[in-house]
């Protein structure tokens, strides 16, 4: 993938795109643990840390003796702050920086909002005051539908490493010629087979014989499993006592904005890319899919009480709006999150 133009006007993104994963339980994945940089530092579970003039904490690593009304920022790299030059300038600090919450960056690269709900359950206890979960979220299950080939079980919204998991946990580690097979067959075929089961005849018979198999690839519904997931979340909200903003995350195909000729630039290189599957299912992604899924969201927002904001239409919207926001098609710099973050509290303080 070429970088050059990407790593020119935003170089602390070489620091992003090196940050591996690791495998986690349930959500499947999350950031490395104490992870140390000028840039972006994390805690013991993973989060990135918050960071204002007067402090630097964490909802693993705060001061628990402080009653404080707390904020959580849920949602992808978004969330996370990917682009951002400085833990300090990520939209959970720069809230923190201009309230009196203590914010939460409880962001995680490529999670859907099934591993949000996930995430919540396992840190709840956590909190001692929560007054409000922000989600800057929306996009990723969007995207799956257009980037995921096939999703065997339609109740299981699928998930960024799944073909990775799937190869793994189904790979004929200790057979040469189920291990030829497995690599000349075609993905959706080969997700027909188990692997470590199936002897040769039932392959056989999955491979020639059945003519049953739709080898089709199975969309999946992202607004069937956020319906359900949001209605939790309301169920949630009533009875612990929080409220909720959902945040429609800002998307550059959305937003109605002349690019900045730092954009320009960027955009001409990521075209270049066009071969890289991620860029490609990005651009896929058009101003339908945008007008879809605000009708949708208004929808199910209001169905179960809770506030909607589209930083799209605010972008779009704003006088500023020409100037240099996004690191890359959904990424912003400092000058994007500062915009996301001032707006996110201006509904904070009404």
């Amino acid at each position: 993938m070429k970088t050059k133009i990407r790593y020119k006007y935003s170089p602390q993104l070489k620091i992003y795109d090196e940050l591996m994963n690791n495998w986690e339980p349930y959500t499947m994945f999350k950031h490395p643990k104490n992870f140390r940089s000028k840039i972006l530092n994390t805690d013991d579970f993973g989060c990135r840390y918050t960071e204002n003039k007067s402090s630097k904490y964490s909802l693993f690593n705060k001061d628990e003796t402080r009653k404080i009304d707390e904020v959580a920022i849920f949602g992808g790299s978004t969330a996370f702050g990917v682009g951002s030059t400085h833990d300090s300038k990520t939209i959970s600090s720069i809230i923190s920086e201009n309230s009196n919450y203590q914010v939460y960056n409880m962001g995680f690269r490529a999670y859907n909002n099934f591993q949000e709900l996930i995430l919540f359950n396992q840190i709840y206890n956590k909190f001692k005051n929560l007054k409000y979960l922000i989600f800057l979220s929306g996009f990723n299950d969007i995207f799956l539908s257009h980037y995921t080939e096939n999703n065997h079980n339609l109740e299981s919204p699928p998930f960024y490493f799944q073909y990775e998991f799937e190869n793994r946990m189904n790979f004929p580690h200790h057979s040469f010629y189920k291990k030829l097979l497995f690599y000349s067959l075609p993905r959706n075929l080969r997700s027909k087979i188990n692997w470590i089961s199936d002897d040769k005849d039932i392959i056989f018979k999955k491979v020639f014989k059945n003519k049953n198999y739709n080898y089709n690839r199975t969309k999946y519904d992202w607004k069937k499993n956020y319906e359900k997931n949001l209605k939790i979340w309301g169920i949630l909200s009533k009875s612990l006592g929080f409220r909720i903003l959902f945040v429609l995350q800002p998307f550059f195909q959305w937003v109605d904005k002349n690019p900045s000729i730092e954009e320009q630039k960027i955009f001409e290189e990521l075209k270049i890319n066009n071969s890289q599957k991620v860029i490609r299912s990005l651009m896929t992604i058009k101003r339908q899919s945008y007008n879809e899924a605000i009708i949708f969201f208004k929808e199910a927002c209001e169905n179960n009480n809770i506030s909607f904001l589209d930083m799209n239409k605010l972008i779009s919207q704003s006088e500023s709006s020409n100037k240099w926001f996004f690191v890359d098609s959904l990424h912003l710099n400092d000058y994007g999150y500062d915009f996301v973050a001032k707006n996110i509290l201006n509904y904070l303080n009404v």
